[in-house]
């Protein structure tokens, strides 16, 4: 018998072996590689204050219910919490230490505050509000030291992953970029090595995560990254934010809405049978921006959802409660004057304002525990050693009182623009009802995210739609705050890795950006600019170059299937313009616009807002293509023109990410009467990536 054979063969076979066949050797098999997930997606919430994660490792094929909360398993960071501060810090090298500069992050700058080696001068936060809102949250002094840390050189990258998504990097240059992709590599790194160490049976090694540059896993799993963003995230915005993410070593960034991830992890994990035909609006409360979205539920099971309004972002969330706070007590409460007592006076104006300004932010600090429980009712006491006594102030012994008004009036102005933002969005549910007909109304008001946790901000809210007086809708609206919510910290990550597990749990959705061609088109009876006048070489007719839309901004189009839309036109090939090989070029310029979706705009009107792209669609029409093709002749002062006139069609096809621009020309130039194209049309197409021009969702 082979000295081979398989060990599960009976003993009463085994014991009549040989001597022989007992005494050769046993051949050793090689180890067996460890086991690999297919697919591992992870969703990394950067938010303005905290950062949060969440993965999930996908084993193989499997339906899109097959999913448990066990298996979405929130990332716990180096403070053993499932939270990290956003912030990051550079610490100097002293003259004496031959180590370099090094960038700090998480909770290793809090530490280096407390131990003194760095000061708040020396740390970066407000991440994501200063990509979308610089004026409001400017970079610190922390930019002069970029040149300091290796990481710096990641702008080549940038730049790179900038131009793949057809940016100019130039009009990016925001130094905070750069310490931003720093932060989001290290957390990336992180996160990977807790995979590492939670699931031991993938053989990972912590060590080559955080040596080897771009390392990927063995087995090669498909790593998928989707990213939250503030719901009214423009195109530009988000290529930003995914070509930082590439250049921060993330495989496969796609963008997700807050909202929407709130959204489906609240309604999977809780189902609501009764939500059947109920359209909820979801007010997401981060720590810098509130984002605000509507579904209308089609099913509960399967679990489906419709987009209902085109949404809102506004930067009035949690930070801004504290800046105020922090305004109110450093202008109305305390005095710069009394600030600067506290200070020798022998420093230069210029130091005593970066002391002023370190104050108020140690009173925002003080502030966020402080706001996290106020009913309306509490006073906030703030310690602040050092400054003088001043009981007509509140300030006795380094401690200073805040009574309950003044902290309310912290909440006021984010209140006020939560309200704002809600009723304009009841008022544009109602309106596209009334045109459409139905009897669409706001059935509930979801409040998710940290800053819901509030009870003062839910009891305002509570008393403006929840109460007998209605607010702008003119009826009652139940505001709720999930269960789910309570886990504010995990909800957005934990539910975009649910919206990641089900592509089709949103059936349709709004697009931001909108796509059209450009038509000549004779004038009629409308009046344009003398100036806006072709004069067409084929018949002689004079026209104007017009917008004809292909895709509106704020149209709502299928997000589970492909969505196709198209416009015809014709085009006349001089016989006198083919190149030396018999070819006509035809270029089709494609535009976009995020604010206009009128066609019959001139558009080489100056300050008009449609945008040229940048790669037209560019064809070619042989000789061999045009046999077919009738010719037409004109006599002119110069002598005879012929050409022919043919009719195409330029189409796009919407499926994910992806828009394919398409041109059609009949055989035989011309559309047959029935609509259609004729036997074997000529084909030419363009693929271009959208990401971002759709309303954020289960983009992957």
């Amino acid at each position: 018998m082979d000295p081979e054979e398989p060990t599960f063969l009976s003993q009463s076979r085994r014991t009549t072996r040989s001597a022989t066949a007992k005494r050769t050797a046993t051949r050793v098999s090689p180890p067996r590689p460890p086991p690999s997930p297919q697919e591992i997606h992870i969703s990394v919430d950067l938010g303005t204050v905290y950062t949060k994660a969440a993965v999930r490792l996908i084993w193989g094929h499997e339906g899109p219910r097959d999913i448990t909360l066990q298996e979405l398993e929130p990332i716990t960071w180096l403070n053993n919490d499932t939270s990290v501060l956003t912030q990051v810090a550079v610490e100097r090298a002293s003259p004496s230490s031959k180590l370099p500069s090094r960038l700090l992050w998480g909770d290793e700058v809090t530490e280096a505050i407390r131990e003194g080696r760095i000061s708040e001068k020396d740390v970066e936060r407000h991440f994501k509000p200063s990509l979308f809102d610089l004026e409001t949250y400017p970079a610190t002094e922390i930019r002069h030291l970029l040149q300091e840390i290796s990481t710096y050189k990641g702008r080549t990258r940038f730049h790179q992953a900038l131009i793949e998504r057809g940016e100019d990097p130039d009009a990016k240059e925001m130094p905070q970029i750069y310490l931003h992709s720093d932060y989001t590599a290290l957390a990336y790194t992180h996160i990977l090595k807790v995979i590492a160490e939670s699931h031991a049976t993938l053989q990972w090694d912590p060590q080559e995560i955080e040596t080897q540059p771009n390392w990927s896993p063995p087995g090669d799993p498909t790593i998928r990254v989707g990213l939250p963003l503030p719901v009214a995230s423009t195109p530009d915005q988000i290529n930003l934010v995914m070509a930082l993410a590439k250049t921060a070593g993330i495989p496969n960034p796609y963008p997700e809405a807050e909202p929407a991830s709130a959204l489906a992890y609240h309604l999977i994990m809780s189902p609501i049978h009764e939500a059947l035909g109920k359209t909820f609006l979801i007010v997401d409360i981060g720590g810098g921006s509130v984002d605000l979205k509507a579904w209308t539920v089609d099913s509960v099971s399967p679990l489906r959802v419709r987009e209902a309004d085109v949404g809102a972002t506004e930067w009035c969330g949690g930070s801004s409660v504290n800046k105020t706070a922090g305004q109110i007590v450093k202008n109305k409460i305390l005095s710069d004057t009394l600030i600067a007592e506290a200070v020798s006076d022998s420093r230069e104006e210029k130091e005593i304002l970066l002391i002023v300004n370190q104050f108020q932010r140690e009173v925002e600090r003080q502030f966020e525990s402080v706001k996290r429980k106020f009913d309306g009712s509490q006073k906030a006491v703030f310690n602040l050693r050092g400054l003088p006594d001043a009981p007509e102030c509140g300030m006795i012994q380094d401690r200073f009182t805040l009574d309950a008004d003044n902290v309310k009036r912290a909440f006021d102005p984010s209140i006020t623009k939560i309200i704002s933002m809600i009723d304009s969005a009841i008022a544009r549910i109602a309106s596209r009802s009334r045109r459409e007909g139905t009897t669409g109304q706001v059935d509930e008001i979801l409040l998710v995210g940290g800053g819901s946790q509030n009870p003062y901000l839910r009891s305002r809210l509570r008393q403006r739609y929840d109460t007998n007086f209605y607010g702008s809708a003119r009826y009652r609206i139940p505001v709720s705050h999930p269960t789910s919510a309570a886990t504010g910290s995990t909800t957005v990550s934990r539910g975009a890795l649910l919206l990641a597990a089900d592509k089709d749990l949103v059936t349709e959705r709004v697009v931001r950006r909108g796509y059209c061609v450009g038509r000549l088109e004779e004038l009629g009876k409308r009046r344009y600019p003398r100036e806006s006048l072709h004069t067409s070489e084929q018949d002689g007719q004079k026209r104007v170059y017009l917008s004809k839309f292909l895709i509106r901004p704020q149209q709502i189009i299928p997000a589970n299937r492909p969505f196709r839309e198209s416009v015809r036109g014709w085009r006349g090939l001089l016989m006198d313009c083919a190149d030396e090989n018999g070819r006509w070029e035809i270029v089709e310029h494609l535009y976009y616009s995020d604010t206009i979706a009128n066609d019959g705009l001139w558009l080489e009107k100056p300050g008009l807002d449609i945008h040229e792209m940048d790669n037209p669609i560019v064809f070619h029409i042989t000789q061999q293509d045009s046999k077919d093709f009738i010719a037409t002749t004109r006599l002119t002062p110069d002598g005879t023109k012929q050409w022919f006139e043919i009719d195409y069609e330029v189409g796009v096809t919407v499926e994910g990410h992806t828009m394919i621009f398409d041109i059609i020309v009949p055989r035989n130039g011309k559309f047959p009467d029935d609509g259609g194209y004729g036997p074997n049309p000529i084909r030419r197409q363009g693929q271009y990536d959208c990401a971002g021009a759709f309303q954020l969702f289960n983009s992957t």
